[in-house]
């Protein structure tokens, strides 16, 4: 029974039943090169650089969009600069590093920002711009970076505790920036990467657990990657090779064998310049992206419920954006149009794909019966109640919950007469699913704290 359960498991696939939608809606200008992150129902679009006369300036303003309501509101971060990096912990938003005075300086500062309106104020060790960070559970990673004028990079790792605001340092088996960066279960992962000896193929690997790092090994040294998790797949896609070519290689590690597969590529060789790779609904995107004096409208998508590729256009053509997902939403927000290459215009536009009736038909290849059961209270603060028949209950079941990137976040079996489930997750979509060795029930279920 335990292999066919795990097979089942393995197998589950899914279904969108209507494609996705676009929309749009604008920034207060046209903007490039924004920090990046979302909380609850918000997209949050922080610094950047904006038109000034034949030149680009730096701004302090953050735009956040509320995906429900279509409205949006200003706040400002208390120094102005691009290139900064964005992370969401729990309640709290942080933009932190960033470049400003036309690329002469670096920030260490860190804008912490909640949905309450509350700012506070912090520093890392290092000013720096071409930050990778990260968070899990109360805990903040930003890993890296460099300074422009000095050509130098960085191994040092600030790590911020949300919950006792202490700060620790820990650091990168090699000093870089312009890492790619991703959490796929109990691990970070910081990809490739540059420094003044040239781009680098090395993989730091942090385990937020056992607080423990390890290294492997990309099969192209590269910088500016864009990395997604989905499934029990890393994907690191794209990149700039040395001597300034791009490429279009895309490394694949599997999170549950701890090895690479076989690669793939992406649809065009480029590089993903911040926060321009997302996951929705068990599917990895690859947004836009840059070549030589080149911007894409290009979005190469990855869909790991049947490991397949495939490719969508977006409706501009963008370099420089920032892009973010709220549960089955995707907003790629700002970023520069070349109209005259290297000239152009900076965009306000932010485009909108969403997949309203994104769910999946919790049918795999060997279960093709229905479990009846009844999953109330939905929404529910994680203290979940089934009613399953008698006859349906008689032997043990298994219940998964998934999250809309498709990686499992919740394992629990059922012994004959167990009725209840007790999670801890963050405010979102899941999907939950009962096996059995020939049957399975699907619902959708939303976790309201």
């Amino acid at each position: 029974m335990k292999t066919k359960i795990l097979l089942s498991a393995f197998l589950l696939t899914a279904v969108l039943i209507a494609n996705g939608q676009w929309s749009s809606d604008s920034l207060s200008q046209g903007t490039i090169r924004m920090a990046g992150a979302t909380l609850g129902t918000k997209a949050y679009f922080a610094g950047g650089q904006v038109p000034a006369g034949s030149d680009c300036v730096e701004t302090n303003k953050v735009e956040i969009y509320d995906l429900v309501t279509g409205t949006w509101q200003m706040e400002y971060l208390t120094q102005a600069r691009t290139f900064a990096v964005g992370v969401t912990c729990e309640d709290w938003v942080l933009i932190a590093g960033g470049t400003y005075n036309s690329y002469m300086d670096q920030s260490s500062r860190v804008d912490i920002y909640n949905s309450l309106g509350i700012w506070n104020i912090a520093e890392l060790s290092v000013p720096r711009f071409a930050i990778s960070a990260v968070s899990k559970d109360s805990l903040v990673l930003f890993a890296g970076g460099a300074t422009i004028m000095t050509n130098e990079s960085y191994d040092v790792v600030d790590i911020y505790n949300i919950h006792t605001n202490q700060w620790s340092i820990q650091h990168l088996s090699e000093p870089r920036g312009g890492m790619g960066s991703t959490v796929a279960g109990e691990r970070a992962f910081f990809a490739g990467g540059e420094n003044a000896e040239g781009k680098s193929d090395r993989v730091d690997i942090y385990n937020f657990s056992s607080d423990t790092w390890e290294t492997e090994t990309l099969s192209l040294p590269r910088t500016w990657i864009g990395v997604a998790a989905v499934g029990n797949k890393v994907l690191f896609a794209g990149g700039i090779l040395d001597g300034g070519t791009f490429s279009s290689r895309v490394d694949i590690y599997n999170t549950e064998t701890n090895t690479w597969e076989d690669t793939a590529s992406l649809s065009m060789a480029r590089g993903f310049f911040g926060q321009q790779a997302v996951t929705i609904c068990g599917y990895a995107y690859f947004v836009g992206g840059s070549g030589i004096e080149m911007d894409f409208e290009t979005i190469d998508v990855y869909n790991s419920w049947d490991d397949s590729w495939s490719v969508m256009t977006m409706p501009n053509r963008l370099t420089d954006h920032t892009v973010v997902a709220i549960d089955t939403t995707m907003l790629i927000a700002g970023g520069f149009t070349m109209t005259n290459p290297p000239y152009g215009n900076a965009q306000k536009i932010v485009d909108i794909y969403s997949m309203p009736d994104c769910i999946w038909d919790g049918i795999s290849a060997n279960q093709e019966e229905e479990i009846s059961v009844k999953v109330y209270p939905n929404p529910s603060s994680g203290h979940i109640k089934l009613e399953i028949p008698l006859n349906d209950h008689q032997k043990p079941l298994l219940a998964n919950i998934y999250n809309l990137q498709g990686q499992m976040v919740f394992s629990q079996s059922l012994n004959p007469g167990d009725m209840e489930l007790n999670v801890n997750l963050p405010d979102g979509i899941y999907l939950l699913n009962i096996i059995s060795d020939d049957a399975m029930h699907s619902d959708l279920i939303i976790i309201q704290n």
